[in-house]
């Protein structure tokens, strides 16, 4: 919060509560918060979504992941297991 705070030039108690106590920053923030998050104005409100900047091989991924979201509640809780599992042990190698 703080370095998002230090490149949109306002305080991070103020990035801290646009996070945690409301979805409607002020207008007068919201091109900095823009800049600093490298989003447009569209994409920071939700009227548009966030286009991931990916390259293939990470876009191939995206993907596949997106897909998953019509999985069971129990499947999705498998697959996110998985990841974890393998995040973690690629974090230790």
């Amino acid at each position: 919060m703080a370095q998002l705070g230090d490149k949109a030039g306002v305080s991070y108690r103020v990035i801290a509560y646009y996070e945690l106590e409301s979805n409607h920053p002020p207008v007068h923030i919201l091109v900095p918060l823009t800049k600093a998050l490298g989003v447009s104005t569209d994409e920071l409100l939700g009227v548009k979504g966030v286009k991931p900047d990916l390259n293939p091989e990470q876009a191939s991924l995206w993907r596949r992941l997106k897909k998953a979201e019509v999985l069971s509640k129990r499947d999705r809780r498998a697959l996110l297991q998985v990841l974890d599992a393998l995040v973690k042990k690629n974090k230790t190698s």
